[in-house]
């Protein structure tokens, strides 16, 4: 009997032992599980930071744009007040100015209508202005004429309102409009700017005194409308 007792006794003391491997292998599963979240979680942080980096980068690129199409505007107008005769406008643009009909030729429409027009277009036949280095290509401008008044004397003696040698002798009172183009760093990033511009030629004032002339308003209308064309 007594040596039955001890017998459980010794069996009694004994450990169960239980696999190690299992207890290791269910904290590396709590482990990934617990990482895949976190993993998921940081690479959409750092898509969303990606994403907003490229759309801060565009944003600034085309400010860059909008204010070269901007200095384009201003410095087709500044060029127009310089004027003390009108320049006539021709169908090939080579005086400075254009007429309508030697910009119908592209596409169907208004010209200034088809966004898909080429950077080369814009650096061959528009006027350029030094923007900066940085910018994929220098702003442009174009200048329309879009009509011409010749004041009380000259409507009784019937020339056409279009003789511009009449008109460099005459009052006339001319419509103009600016189409301007800015680029960006990038060539993707584009502004095109219009403004419509009112000029009034007076023979007998010289060139000297044109800003002079403006400054009272009776010779230079200035600025009618402007408006961002995309």
């Amino acid at each position: 009997m007594r040596d039955k007792v001890t017998v459980r006794t010794r069996c009694s003391a004994q450990r169960i032992p239980f696999p190690r491997s299992s207890i290791d292998g269910a904290a590396l599963l709590m482990c990934l599980v617990l990482l895949v979240p976190l993993l998921l979680l940081g690479a959409s942080a750092m898509e969303s930071a990606v994403l907003g980096e490229k759309m801060a980068s565009n944003t600034e690129d085309r400010s860059r744009a909008f204010h070269a199409a901007e200095m384009a505007i201003v410095s087709g107008e500044s060029w127009l007040r310089r004027q003390s005769l009108p320049p006539a406008a021709t169908e090939s643009g080579a005086l400075g100015v254009w007429s309508v009909e030697g910009l119908s030729h592209i596409g169907a429409g208004v010209w200034w209508q088809h966004r898909d027009t080429d950077l080369e277009w814009w650096a061959e036949n528009g006027i350029g202005v030094a923007t900066g280095s940085e910018l994929a290509q220098p702003a442009a401008f174009i200048i329309e004429q879009l009509a011409i008044h010749l004041h009380a004397s000259q409507a009784e003696s019937g020339l056409s309102a279009s003789d511009h040698e009449v008109a460099k002798s005459q009052r006339a009172t001319v419509l103009y409009r600016l189409t301007a183009l800015g680029v960006g760093r990038s060539a993707s990033s584009r502004v095109r700017l219009q403004s419509t511009f009112l000029r009034e030629f007076v023979p007998s004032v010289s060139q000297g005194d044109v800003e002079a002339a403006d400054g009272n308003g009776a010779e230079i209308k200035g600025r009618l409308s402007w408006r961002q064309l995309d």
